[in-house]
């Protein structure tokens, strides 16, 4: 048995003494499996207490794209406007409110908005009265890849008071740096410590809108920026977090308990 999901840390609104007993539950089952796989370093902080036999960080990187540099490639002679991106929950824990204010004042940029979750009746209500913003609700996984493809950069401002956002890195970040995209994150939720050490994106406060603001007026204006850090989370990606990197060592986790 493997182990993989540390579950009292998702919950956003369970009272406490509920999620004591399912971090009890969440411990139990750690000692009990052959491995468990954490989805980044910074969560071994995150189980402290519990006793693993074998513990290993798989990270939740993306299977590569073929060609990714001639998708990505854009013609020099056409003006278009700077592009923005977000696929994944719906919730106002993920700064999406603060990128709408953001899109209500600067009209000349687009974004695209997709994905499902608990607040999505209010988010695309917002996203209704913007001409500048194109909320398309759920969509495939493939769909989803295309318009960060097409994306000049992409944001993932996660809320570090929620205790499973401290330790995130989530699947949309190693897709930014497989992408070879920009992506804009927020300070203390563990994304910023791996986008600063790769120098391939712009950290910012939490509900900062003026720093949001600031950040997407700098990728917009310079699209030599923009080629920097895309071009530094391709190469951390294929160095560091490539699927076939993470592929290699599952393999030979499952063959040392098999």
């Amino acid at each position: 048995m493997i182990f993989s999901i540390f579950y009292a840390a998702h919950l956003r609104r369970t009272p406490e003494w509920i999620k004591n007993l399912i971090r009890k539950v969440d411990y139990w089952a750690i000692s009990k499996a052959n491995a468990v796989i954490l989805v980044d370093d910074a969560r071994y902080e995150q189980i402290k207490g519990s006793a693993p036999k074998k513990i290993i960080t798989i990270y939740n990187a993306p299977e590569d794209l073929p060609n990714i540099k001639l998708l990505n490639q854009k013609d020099p002679s056409v003006s278009r406007k700077f592009h923005v991106a977000y696929i994944g929950l719906l919730q106002v824990e993920r700064g999406l409110f603060e990128i709408l204010e953001v899109f209500k004042v600067h009209p000349q940029w687009t974004l695209d908005m997709a994905g499902f979750g608990g607040d999505e009746k209010e988010i695309s209500a917002r996203c209704a009265s913007m001409p500048n913003v194109n909320f398309l609700g759920r969509i495939p996984y493939e769909s989803a890849l295309q318009l960060s493809i097409s994306a000049d950069a992409l944001f993932a401002t996660y809320d570090p008071s929620i205790p499973n956002h401290r330790y995130s890195s989530p699947n949309k970040v190693f897709e930014a740096m497989m992408l070879g995209k920009p992506i804009i994150v927020c300070k203390d939720t563990n994304m910023d410590i791996m986008i600063q050490e790769a120098d391939c994106g712009i950290v910012i406060p939490y509900g900062n809108v003026l720093a949001l603001e600031k950040a997407l007026q700098t990728l917009a204006e310079n699209p030599t920026v923009r080629k920097k850090l895309g071009d530094n989370g391709r190469i951390i990606y294929e160095t560091k977090y490539s699927w076939e990197i993470m592929k290699k060592r599952l393999l030979k986790l499952y063959s040392s308990i098999a």
